[in-house]
């Protein structure tokens, strides 16, 4: 929530952060729907159910923590005020029930981006899915002009915002990590074992080091010319012995020619 001053200050102000975080909110959620079901509720009994004092601060502030995650909705009639279990309260629930106890971060996303408090640090420090540290967080809360954290406040707020954001897992899609490329000089091949750890790759075989089926040679021959120079043949598959004999006829046959006075 945010207040507005007579001066037009509508800053967000700490004193309306949730004291307990999402998951100890839900908690008593569940508690309330458990003894009241859907039904209308005084505040009082309702911290009652909690099993805290209708008088004391700490009942009171989990009150608060649930409507401001928006999971119940107050209403005062007279000098009573009464508590019932919103719709997104409702939903989630309902969504527990049916998936046997899970989560729904759908759900709770919603949930936890509620308090302006925890939207506002989201969208304004959150970067690839992560917050700063608490000391740079605190140092950054402190000197925010749009927001309104006491000293004495800003270690709580940290606290209740980062276990919500934990417990609604937001930011994790946006922090998936990636395998890292590594940089391999040209030629070179680097590969991860299982644990990430760079393993060494097997050394390359030569060409004359390749195996082949039994019977067949080398696919490189080389010829010596009369006149003292030589000739490389290279062919690009395997051959089998009674080929490169072949071969080796036709290159003589050919080289007797170009040697041959015109």
């Amino acid at each position: 929530m945010s207040d507005t001053t007579e001066n037009g200050d509508s800053r967000v102000r700490s004193s309306n952060y949730p004291y307990f975080n999402l998951k100890r909110s839900v908690e008593y959620l569940h508690t309330l729907y458990e003894r009241e079901a859907l039904h209308q509720i005084p505040v009082d009994i309702a911290i009652e159910h909690l099993e805290m004092s209708p008088d004391s601060s700490i009942g009171k502030r989990a009150i608060s923590s649930l409507t401001i995650f928006g999971l119940v909705e107050q209403e005062r009639r007279g000098e009573t005020r009464f508590v019932r279990i919103s719709q997104l309260g409702r939903d989630i629930i309902l969504s527990g029930l049916k998936a046997e106890g899970q989560k729904n971060p759908g759900l709770l996303k919603q949930a936890a981006l509620k308090p302006k408090i925890v939207s506002h640090i989201v969208n304004k420090y959150c970067e690839n899915g992560r917050l700063p540290s608490d000391k740079v967080l605190r140092l950054q809360l402190l000197d925010d002009t749009d927001v309104i954290v006491s000293k004495v406040a800003v270690d709580k707020v940290i606290s209740v915002v980062k276990e919500t954001l934990d417990y609604a897992e937001i930011g994790k899609d946006s922090i998936e990590e990636t395998p890292t490329e590594e940089y391999a000089p040209p030629g070179e091949e680097v590969s991860l074992n299982k644990n990430g750890q760079e393993q060494e790759s097997p050394p390359a075989k030569d060409a004359k080091d390749d195996e082949r089926p039994p019977g067949f040679v080398s696919n490189t021959q080389v010829f010596r010319l009369r006149s003292g120079g030589e000739v490389i043949l290279t062919i690009p598959h395997s051959v089998t012995d009674k080929e490169m004999e072949l071969i080796k006829r036709w290159v003589d046959l050919m080289l007797e020619a170009i040697a041959l006075p015109e």
